[in-house]
């Protein structure tokens, strides 16, 4: 992918770039590539689901996350760990 390409997905409206990141997401999903995770990222994996299990009320569901950021309710301030 070239800068011009790059620069013409990041003209898109943002409704737009993230329906195309869900296909290139589901695209890679319907890959028959295999990659294998770092130990970095296995690490952040384990982390994030004990996270989850201790405190599972904190998370919100994949539709919740795209219908917020579909509808620019999205937030980073939204994301932020409750104390």
């Amino acid at each position: 992918m070239n800068t011009t390409q790059i620069n013409e997905i990041l003209k898109l409206d943002i409704k737009d770039r993230i329906n195309l990141v869900e296909i290139i997401w589901d695209s890679l999903a319907d890959s028959s590539e295999k990659f294998e995770l770092t130990e970095s990222q296995k690490n952040e994996l384990d982390e994030r689901l004990k996270d989850y299990n201790e405190n599972p009320e904190q998370g919100i569901s994949w539709d919740e996350l795209a219908n917020k950021l579909r509808n620019g309710k999205c937030h980073k301030s939204d994301n932020k760990k409750k104390s």
